[in-house]
């Protein structure tokens, strides 16, 4: 491997470089099998760097010598240990966390052969569009459950799926499916390498796009398929949610136009029945997080793993 230093000469880099104090006792991880590296982030003159040092740990007891509480590396044995600043993308492992994927526009298929959109924001990859989905990813059949007193009577625990109104031809294209966590809780109605949203992707893409305050505002669609008044900001980043509405813990439809939310996966410590949704309504500029039971309907989106 060469040394690359960056935007900083070698030495000029080593005079400005500040680790955490390294003890041996705690044991250094490796990023590859044969334990040939370790990586550390660091910052030189606001640039990000990775660190790579030699592993063995007999040899790195012997050349770095430190006080117990101080730390800086004694930068007389650094020299010694032949320190390698490269670039972030250095490391394989911490490399995917620091991509901007923002606009970038792709593709991808379900079980079924629906083709859905992609959007990258910031450091993750979304689906454009409400997954619509009938089969888990294991070939299953996901029930299609249409009768009222299903959805009402805690959907007797299993999972099932349904069309808003039931109408399939108006709204599976447009709208998707409405999912029970049931279904979600299995862990398969995404595409292989991909991933129902969970509470910190929603927490990452609101904090991205500039906070709960205006995230209504911005991940709502406008293609005309919520109904006025509507308050929007900007669909820049082209999330182009849809009031897809949901079932309610009635059974009933409640919200085509007005009303988006979707699934989590993280389950009310007051209520064992309750699961987290990232809502959001026509009339409001903020994002919402609300409690709703595992029996309902909503809406699911995305992400690709990382």
């Amino acid at each position: 491997m060469t040394a690359k230093t960056g935007h900083a000469s070698l030495s000029t880099a080593l005079e400005n470089l500040k680790l955490n104090t390294i003890d041996p006792a705690d044991g250094l991880r490796s990023l590859s099998n044969k334990n040939d590296f370790y990586c550390r982030a660091v910052s030189v003159h606001n640039a990000r760097y990775q660190v790579i040092t030699a592993t063995n740990m007999l040899d790195f007891r012997l050349m770095i010598s430190y006080p117990k509480h101080n730390n800086m590396v004694n930068l007389h044995f650094l020299f010694w240990i032949l320190i390698l600043i490269v670039p972030l993308n250095g490391c394989e492992n911490d490399s995917s966390s620091n991509n901007d994927y923002t606009g970038q526009i792709d593709s991808i298929i379900d079980i079924d052969g629906n083709h859905y959109k992609t959007i990258g924001i910031g450091t993750q990859i979304w689906m454009q569009e409400n997954l619509r989905v009938t089969h888990l990813s294991n070939g299953n059949k996901i029930p299609l459950q249409t009768e009222r007193t299903f959805w009402r009577d805690q959907g007797l625990h299993s999972l099932a799926m349904c069309w808003y109104n039931n109408d399939s031809i108006t709204n599976r294209s447009t709208f998707g499916g409405l999912y029970n966590y049931y279904a979600v809780e299995t862990g398969l109605l995404c595409p292989t390498g991909w991933h129902v949203s969970s509470e910190d992707d929603w927490n990452t893409l609101v904090e991205f796009i500039g906070g709960r305050d205006k995230a209504g505002g911005i991940l709502k669609s406008q293609n005309g398929h919520w109904i006025s008044p509507v308050n929007y900001i900007d669909n820049h980043f082209n999330f182009s949610g849809l009031a897809a509405g949901l079932v309610h813990v009635t059974g009933m439809f409640i919200g085509l136009g007005y009303y988006a939310g979707w699934w989590t996966n993280k389950i009310s410590q007051e209520d064992a029945e309750k699961v987290l949704i990232y809502s959001i309504r026509g009339d409001q500029l903020n994002s919402t997080r609300e409690y709703i039971y595992k029996n309902e309907g909503s809406s699911v989106r995305c992400v690709k793993n990382k």
